[in-house]
């Protein structure tokens, strides 16, 4: 095999020959794609092509807006690659392609069709109901008490550390007005 390309040999008189190579126009078909999104802001993308080929995510946080790319030139028949950097509770859309190595390239879902999706799962987050429960104990000197409306608690960070901060509003009789979720990345 010659640069994919299977050939015979067979003992031939001298003289002069040409060999002729048939062109690869036929792009890898790519099938079997799936998303795993993990709750430590990553997510895989896995699919199959039916000859070796490299590997190119697309994605992003609108469905028109593919920003951004995570690629591997290694050609392979079996793909994954792994998003980083994923904010919780997000949909992101995303695209795949693959190209063999005549440069024949496929995309899937191929536009116009719309790019599939996957959610990422919300970050770990500690809720209280109580607003006197945000000011028991004392804290160490991993724990940082910030007011924050009716209060908030924050735990302290290591370097390059992402911390999520669910916020609860509450009225004073007790009843909540709602949560939402904050992702931080500290330095």
């Amino acid at each position: 095999m010659i640069k994919g390309i299977a050939y015979a040999f067979f003992d031939a008189a001298a003289g002069n020959y040409t060999a002729g190579y048939p062109t690869d126009n036929n792009p890898p078909v790519i099938t079997a794609i799936s998303a795993t999104p993990h709750t430590n802001g990553t997510a895989t993308i896995n699919w199959t092509t039916d000859e070796n080929a490299n590997s190119s995510v697309s994605y992003g946080l609108s469905a028109g807006n593919l920003n951004l790319t995570a690629t591997d030139a290694a050609m392979v028949t079996s793909h994954s690659l792994v998003l980083t950097g994923l904010i919780p509770g997000n949909i992101y859309y995303f695209r795949v392609q693959s190209a063999d190595g005549a440069a024949n390239s496929t995309t899937e879902p191929l536009s116009p069709a719309a790019p599939l999706s996957f959610t990422m799962p919300n970050g770990v987050c500690a809720s209280d109901n109580l607003f006197a429960d945000f000011n028991l104990g004392t804290p160490d000197a991993n724990t940082i008490i910030a007011a924050d409306g009716d209060g908030a608690v924050s735990l302290k960070p290591l370097m390059q550390e992402t911390i999520y901060r669910r916020i609860c509003s509450l009225r004073l009789d007790g009843s909540s007005m709602g949560c939402t979720t904050r992702c931080y990345y500290y330095i």
